[in-house]
């Protein structure tokens, strides 16, 4: 190989990649096999035994979930502003303590989050210089 890899489930055959499709969209296993018109038994040793299907399915679920990320972030700051405004300006004492409790409550979430990825980032760094 020249250092190229082939996209993850390029081998894959196409019951496996309507498999995956079917399981990014379905509640369950079961449903999955019936939408992909597969066993459920086939889905569950392709996720179980099938490294190159397992590594498809897990690089096609991390694409769905940045593309809904990305998504949600777009649509981020128009959401704060609305909570903002509803807190200062709300039409009742409880909308007003609803929203500003919102806001107050993603803030915490957003700084935890920021504390443990800086914390994360720098084992990572520790662990490179081992």
């Amino acid at each position: 190989m020249t250092g190229h890899q082939m996209p993850a489930g390029a081998d894959l055959t196409p019951k496996q990649k309507k498999a995956i499709a079917a399981l990014l969209t379905a509640r369950t296993q079961a449903e999955a096999a019936k939408a992909a018109q597969v066993g459920e038994r086939s889905i569950k040793r392709w996720l179980s035994e099938d490294k190159r299907f397992k590594a498809a399915y897990q690089a096609a679920l991390r694409d769905l979930i940045a593309n809904a990320s990305a998504k949600l972030s777009k649509g981020a700051d128009a959401a704060i502003d609305s909570l903002l405004d509803v807190a200062r300006s709300g039409e009742s004492e409880s909308a007003r303590v609803q929203a500003a409790r919102a806001v107050l409550d993603q803030n915490l979430r957003y700084s935890e989050f920021a504390d443990v990825l800086q914390s994360l980032t720098a084992l990572e760094e520790a662990s490179r210089d081992v």
